[in-house]
């Protein structure tokens, strides 16, 4: 019998806050606990990592709860952020820190303003000219000409 049930009691986790960390429905958690549903092996991770224990102890395959790699030490979000070759890549690796660490808002704001920074913002891509081929005169609709006598697109209307 798994010990999810057990664990997240221990932890003082209510079922539905687990299931909302999880995005499942309290429904879908209490057949995972009671063995009523299989849980797939990303979905027993998660729940290991909310709970701070292995996946062994929670499959029940040893008595020890301590998660593994205890040691495990917490990147520095900036500097891996800002080591980044270029904005892009920065910008996804703010977006990676999100899914693996859910960094708040906070964080993900500063991140991101501090590689958009570093790098500069994004440049414009040049477009093309408008349908009157007047570069610097922006498209001001299909019938009109740039004399503002539009006697011949009201013609071409129809």
């Amino acid at each position: 019998m798994l010990k999810i049930k057990e664990m997240r009691k221990e932890k003082k986790i209510s079922g539905p806050k687990l299931a909302a960390m999880l995005h499942i429905t309290p429904t879908h958690l209490y057949d995972m606990e009671n063995g009523k549903k299989r849980i797939h092996s990303e979905m027993l991770s998660a729940i290991a990592d909310i709970l701070k224990t292995s996946t062994d102890y929670l499959l029940g395959r040893t008595e020890d709860p301590s998660p593994p790699n205890t040691n495990y030490k917490k990147p520095n979000f900036e500097e891996y952020v800002l080591s980044a070759p270029n904005l892009p890549e920065a910008l996804q690796r703010v977006a990676e820190l999100v899914s693996q660490f859910n960094i708040d808002e906070k964080t993900f704001i500063e991140l991101s303003t501090k590689a958009r920074d570093k790098y500069g913002s994004p440049k414009a891509v040049k477009t093309e000219p408008a349908a009157h081929n007047e570069e610097n005169m922006p498209g001001t609709g299909v019938f009109e000409n740039n004399s503002g006598d539009d006697t011949n697109a009201r013609k071409n209307r129809y």
